[in-house]
């Protein structure tokens, strides 16, 4: 460690990429340091290293190590965070979703999608009200990953207030994720039916859709009745959800 601030960057990062295989406590303080180190190569060695240790100091650091404006760094925590094991860096990416800037946030919201972390379904609930469009789409999308079936009728709550289009496609999925959970084939569509009455225009559009995927005898059944609506756009897209 000592010689480390007078070698070369691939000295250094040889040095962190040793001490992070050791996996020795008493060297976590400096690699939390070469985080920041000048170089790129030592910093993302010590990402590498870091993420050998499934501690708080670690975790933290790993995730302000999300805040950086090199994509490539971002990236290497992000996939640090997600081989860590356990439920300790899901609470500490949970934790983080409060205080974290923009890009950290999406960052953070992937990470618990990919690891399908329902028991913070809250917390990225929270995230699509963001003022910030690109974190709304990323909540939105892992919406669909850590949602479960005792949460549909908030994700159709959520759908119907979206305006954004791309939004309300993500909430969308997330709905059909939801209830395509349910193990029971013929109950899954059950929450969607139970708005479709009062559910009208671009919506139910979307609905229908959803009811294609979501499948069972009921969602053909409400399918197939709106091939008789009035309402052109809706009659069309029951046809298509039928083909």
């Amino acid at each position: 460690v000592a010689r480390m601030k007078q070698s070369t960057p691939e000295v250094r990062a040889a040095i962190v990429n040793t001490l992070g295989r050791r996996r020795d406590p008493s060297a976590l303080p400096d690699l939390v340091g070469a985080l920041k180190d000048p170089d790129k190569i030592v910093r993302l060695a010590a990402v590498e290293a870091v993420a050998c240790f499934a501690m708080p100091r670690a975790l933290q650091a790993l995730i302000a190590a999300l805040e950086t404006d090199q994509p490539e760094e971002r990236k290497a925590a992000q996939e640090a965070l997600l081989r860590i094991p356990g439920d300790s860096v899901l609470a500490a990416v949970g934790a983080a979703l409060k205080e974290a800037p923009p890009t950290s946030l999406v960052a953070l919201l992937q990470v618990l999608a990919a690891r399908r972390a329902s028991a913070y379904f809250d917390e990225v609930l929270a995230a699509t009200e963001n003022q910030e469009p690109s974190v709304r789409l990323a909540a939105l999308k892992a919406l669909g990953n850590v949602a479960d079936p005792t949460t549909t009728p908030r994700l159709l709550d959520l759908f119907l207030k979206c305006s954004d289009e791309a939004e309300k496609s993500e909430a969308q999925e997330a709905v059909v994720n939801a209830c395509r959970r349910v193990r029971e084939v013929e109950e899954r569509a059950a929450p969607v039916l139970a708005v479709m009455p009062q559910t009208t225009g671009r919506n139910r559009v979307l609905l229908l859709d959803a009811l294609r995927e979501i499948g069972g005898s009921k969602a053909l059944a409400a399918v197939v009745a709106d091939t008789k609506s009035t309402d052109g756009e809706i009659q069309e897209a029951a046809v298509r959800a039928l083909s």
